[in-house]
């Protein structure tokens, strides 16, 4: 099982003593891990990856526009959105920190801009509604 060096330490091992660092990521048996996990030295990888792809998520629930709405209004967009996905999929499988993490800023950097773009659509459409209907004289204000 893969873990993340949560803070460094040395270790005892049959060539001398080895120093883990901070940051690092290492496989160990479950039961060498238990007491490096109690004393807060170390975290499993899966849980590590369950809490950020948590966070994601709340990230991404925050934007008002749906994955149909980027669909019908850019397609394009659509699907480079759904590559990135595929990359977050492809860095959970392959256990790659640093690639999950670039993986879903570019989903929400895309959904971002996305949002951006389809917003400005839909002002851009209200105000032509509205002046088409002040030309008709059929706007009440």
């Amino acid at each position: 099982m893969k873990f993340l060096i949560l803070k460094s330490f040395s270790v005892k091992t049959t060539t001398g003593r080895q120093n883990i660092k901070a940051g690092q990521i290492v496989r160990l048996p479950e039961d060498k891990a238990k007491s490096l996990i109690d004393a807060g030295l170390i975290e499993p990888l899966r849980q590590i990856f369950e809490k950020l792809f948590h966070e994601h998520c709340q990230r991404l629930g925050k934007f008002t526009t749906t994955m149909d709405e980027i669909k019908q209004e850019d397609p394009t967009m659509h699907e480079r959105i759904k590559q990135a996905v595929k990359g977050i999929d492809k860095a959970w499988l392959a256990e790659d920190l640093a690639g999950l993490k670039k993986a879903m800023a570019e989903v929400e950097f895309l959904y971002g801009l996305a949002e951006k773009e389809i917003t400005a659509i839909v002002e851009s459409t209200k105000k032509e509604i509205k002046n088409s209907y002040k030309l008709t004289g059929d706007y009440h204000a």
